[in-house]
């Protein structure tokens, strides 16, 4: 969310607020309107008015004391962002605590030559790579490095 206060004076004051989809849907659901069809409603009769591509303009109906009422409607915003931002985290954080410790995406056709040209190491298994574990070398694997390097 990016939120930019236009308060010049109450009859020009708005804000103009980026969401995505997926904040604007978790802020719909924190403001308790499930009616995809309603305006997003604050107190003291401020509104969210979509604009176009993810942009969004927080107005009031009534010119009088505008800035009070849009600068409530913000802090309310502001702190719906805050509780969202710490449950994204949150499931962030789980997933991957869940995830496999295994490399499943390559960024580069070189990253990739690399890692095959790990896989074929006969020094080293690719479990011992991957987990970064060390094992001391004894003389035959030494012997195949030497044999492999050579080439």
């Amino acid at each position: 969310m990016q939120a930019f206060p236009k308060f010049q004076n109450d009859e020009t004051a708005h804000v103009v607020v980026r969401l995505n989809k997926d904040e604007e849907m978790s802020l719909r659901l924190f403001m308790h309107m499930a009616d995809k069809t309603q305006k997003v409603t604050f107190p003291h009769g401020v509104r969210l008015f979509y604009r176009s591509m993810g942009w969004y303009r927080l107005d009031t109906s009534n010119s009088f004391r505008a800035i009070e009422k849009l600068k409530l409607a913000l802090s309310i915003t502001r702190k719906w962002y805050k509780e969202y931002e710490a449950q994204r985290t949150k499931e962030t954080q789980v997933l991957i605590a869940a995830a496999p410790n295994v490399p499943t995406e390559f960024r580069s056709n070189y990253e990739q030559n690399k890692w095959d040209s790990l896989k074929n190491c006969p020094g080293k298994s690719l479990q011992q790579i991957v987990a970064g574990k060390s094992v001391p070398a004894s003389a035959d694997k030494l012997q195949s490095l030497a044999q492999f390097f050579a080439h």
